[in-house]
């Protein structure tokens, strides 16, 4: 996906807890969204080990190169207050792909350099924004023997309110069929999108009397979208006429342009782990997952995130780690896990096939897992270097724990 996109952006209830080696002067945090929103906290004093800010920022976001939200990055950095005494605490950064598509919370270590000073928790609102275009085209009617001269077909989307968007007509000409329809163009976002349906009437232009309707949801759409078009071909919609008006049915096809298709996780959070308890927003059809390690999609998302591996016998295990890249882009291909920080842990990068851990596994170990613990030895606060150095010193049996950065 590419091109430009509109995001309107919300960052709220920051907070800090488990402050580690910070006198009582009152900090602030200075805010940066891709260098594209600057701004900076409340100074606060903190109550025992934990501080809240009561700000919130609310700003329109635009870029060029939407495909690459991985590589661009929210940071948020701690600081003391004063001139005398002042300086960096700590900072934390999330890139802008696991906020478009994950969770709206984000529970991320502080760190100055390899130091832990604190979980800073906020919420981060990433709302796609659109200028949707739809047009029906070839639509043709099947109508009763009361079809008039003077009908036409009044079209318009109607938003959750209920309130019709936009409303367009065609010209009664006597026709029943229409090759091209008057565009239609509304901005919405992306959770409007799902509460909007495509209201179709017959209308009698002479008296203005509504002969039959039709709602079509707008919710498949951004599933159906493929870059920048979107085509549902033989959509065959079933007006209800009023009175004895009879059975009315259309056959056409909707163009629908600028769809709002990126969209954020229900529930759930993020944090230095993964992402945990959430779900997937409702597209209008049936749920499909795209692992974007292996390339692959599947119909079920494994929903056990964690799982151990015991390795009995000696000799190699037969797979290949490297650092936790943490959501940014390397060799054109994301790392898999979806957070950000420093250098820390080992994401999976090979498995050879029928080798031990294959075996011990029956499998499951693939390309982009995490080794998060060995013998229960957390490895999230290890570099690579440490995390093999741990695996090669074990004595078998060794349990190692893996965590499927996709499972939810």
């Amino acid at each position: 996906m590419s091109g430009r996109a509109r995001f309107q952006v919300c960052i709220s209830g920051i907070r800090a807890e488990r402050l580690t080696g910070v006198s009582r002067k009152k900090l602030f945090l200075k805010v940066d969204f891709d260098s594209y929103f600057n701004d900076t906290t409340t100074p606060t004093a903190p109550i025992s080990d934990t501080i809240g800010w009561p700000n919130e920022f609310s700003f329109g976001y635009e870029t060029e190169h939407v495909h690459a939200l991985s590589s661009k990055t929210l940071t948020l950095k701690l600081y003391k207050s004063g001139w005398m005494g002042g300086g960096l605490i700590g900072e934390c950064t999330v890139d802008l792909l696991t906020i478009a598509t994950g969770p709206v919370e984000h529970r991320l270590m502080a760190r100055d350099g390899s130091v832990m000073r604190c979980e800073l928790h906020f919420k981060v609102t990433m709302e796609q924004q659109s200028d949707l275009e739809l047009v029906l085209q070839e639509a043709e009617l099947s109508a009763p023997s009361g079809f008039s001269p003077s009908m036409a077909l009044s079209y318009a989307i109607v938003g959750a309110s209920g309130e019709p968007l936009g409303r367009k007509h065609t010209e009664a000409a006597g026709m029943r069929e229409w090759h091209m329809t008057q565009m239609l163009k509304h901005r919405v976002t992306r959770s409007a999108l799902m509460a909007s349906q495509l209201h179709l009437e017959i209308v009698d232009m002479s008296n203005g009397r509504t002969v039959a309707q039709s709602m079509f949801p707008l919710s498949g759409l951004p599933a159906a979208a493929v870059g920048n078009g979107t085509f549902l071909d033989t959509l065959s919609l079933r007006f209800r006429g009023a009175g004895s008006s009879g059975s009315w049915e259309m056959g056409c096809t909707l163009c629908a342009k600028n769809v709002p298709v990126w969209a954020q996780m229900i529930g759930g959070f993020h944090d230095m782990a993964g992402i945990h308890n959430a779900r997937f927003a409702s597209s209008g059809i049936p749920t499909y997952y795209v692992n974007h390690i292996t390339h692959t999609t599947a119909w079920t998302l494994p929903t056990e995130d964690t799982y151990h591996v015991d390795i009995v016998a000696p000799g190699p295990l037969g797979v290949s780690l490297e650092r936790c890249y943490h959501g940014m882009t390397r060799f054109a291909g994301p790392s898999g896990r979806r957070n950000s920080g420093a250098d820390t842990g080992a994401v999976v990068k090979s498995v050879e096939p029928g080798s031990a851990i294959d075996r011990a596994s029956s499998g499951r170990v693939q390309m982009g897992h995490h080794l998060i613990a060995v013998n229960g030895a957390s490895t999230l606060t290890w570099d690579l270097s440490a995390t093999c150095s741990m695996i090669q010193r074990a004595s078998r049996p060794v349990r190692l724990t893996f965590q499927d950065p996709y499972a939810v």
